[in-house]
């Protein structure tokens, strides 16, 4: 969930999701180069990438670092590469939680900025943004909503009682979300991560 203005809104009720899935439409892709601030539609690139494809070694990675932060949210960056065909997530990026709430997160800046230029160092760069919803559905929250940019996937997973509930993704697209497909070789198969010992 995102800093601020969440708190009344009934995060189970489905009317409340602020999402558009099952109704995505094209988009111009854009990200936002961090060292100008301004943002930038990617080359060769016409619509919202709709596919997310996410190793289950990398899945298991975003469900211990979210178990271990509970019952507060944790949050990271997707760095990898985009096209045409969808979005691949190469690595993750740790990233601290500046919000002292447990129900909110804000991503520090430094280190978005590190993980971006390391992501440059390796022609890869970041695609998207994680983060945990302790005890909540993983749909994107009010702030959530308020906070997200064109171009980024935006991962949610809801963690219950310290376990996994469920993982989906989204992506902005006019003034709602729309639901990405998750893709895998071991998430296919129906790999599900084993519950944390940390």
């Amino acid at each position: 969930m995102g800093s601020a203005g969440a708190s009344s809104v009934n995060q189970s009720d489905p009317t409340n999701d602020f999402s558009t899935a099952g109704r995505c439409s094209p988009a111009v892709f854009f990200s936002l180069d961090v060292m100008t601030s301004e943002p930038l539609a990617l080359t060769g690139i016409e619509s919202a990438p709709t596919r997310l494809r996410l190793s289950a070694q990398l899945r298991q990675q975003v469900f211990d670092t979210a178990a271990r932060a509970y019952p507060a949210e944790a949050c990271g960056l997707l760095v990898g590469r985009a096209s045409r065909e969808g979005v691949e997530v190469v690595r993750l990026a740790p990233a601290r939680n500046r919000e002292e709430r447990p129900d909110r997160y804000d991503l520090d800046p430094e280190d978005f900025l590190a993980a971006d230029l390391a992501a440059r160092a390796d022609s890869l760069e970041i695609v998207g943004i994680w983060h945990s919803h302790p005890d909540h559905p993983a749909v994107p929250s009010p702030t959530d909503l308020d906070r997200a940019w064109h171009g980024f996937s935006y991962l949610i997973l809801a963690i219950n009682r310290g376990e996994e509930a469920e993982l989906r993704s989204w992506r902005l697209v006019d003034e709602g979300f729309c639901e990405e497909l998750l893709e895998g070789e071991e998430l296919l198969e129906g790999a599900k991560p084993r519950k944390s010992s940390l």
